[in-house]
């Protein structure tokens, strides 16, 4: 399957300016390699073997349910998962400590339409809760934003 791209400001985005179009050509390429997704069940240990081989322990989160995986190749998506980091260092990776990096509001308010597609290359972003009135710095980040649709 081909995902057709164009460059829109300084991003790119599938021509059908549709998200699901990245996942669908993705997921599609997986099951055309064979490859097994396993959705509600995670990571908890990895090992290497003798002949380099990756043995999983995969755990199931809503029942007590142990799997055990063997693997040619393993890729270890972390996220923000800190299980991830000690499984990543456990295999022998160095871990660098993690920056923020992209995530999304969404914010129902029509005047923001017209700006889907514009960057601003330094914003400050300040969390405020409910109830606590002084100003907390770990929830404030300065850096650049993109609105999208």
């Amino acid at each position: 399957m081909v995902l057709s791209l164009r460059r829109k400001m300084t991003a790119v985005f599938p021509v059908s300016d549709n998200s699901a179009s990245v996942v669908d050509c993705l997921l599609n390429e997986a099951r055309k390699l064979g490859v097994s997704l396993q959705a509600g069940k995670a990571v908890s240990s990895a090992s290497v073997t003798e002949h380099g081989k990756f043995v999983l322990k995969v755990e199931k989160r809503t029942v007590d349910f142990v799997d055990y995986i063997n693997a040619n190749y393993v890729l270890v998506a972390t996220g923000s998962s800190q299980q991830g980091y000690s499984i990543a260092a456990h295999l022998g990776h160095s871990i660098i400590a993690p920056v923020p990096s992209l995530f999304t509001f969404k914010i129902a308010d029509k005047r923001l339409a017209d700006l889907s597609g514009v960057t601003f290359p330094v914003v400050k972003a300040r969390l405020k809760l409910d109830g606590v009135q002084k100003s907390i710095p770990e929830l404030t980040q300065i850096g650049p934003m993109l609105v999208t649709h």
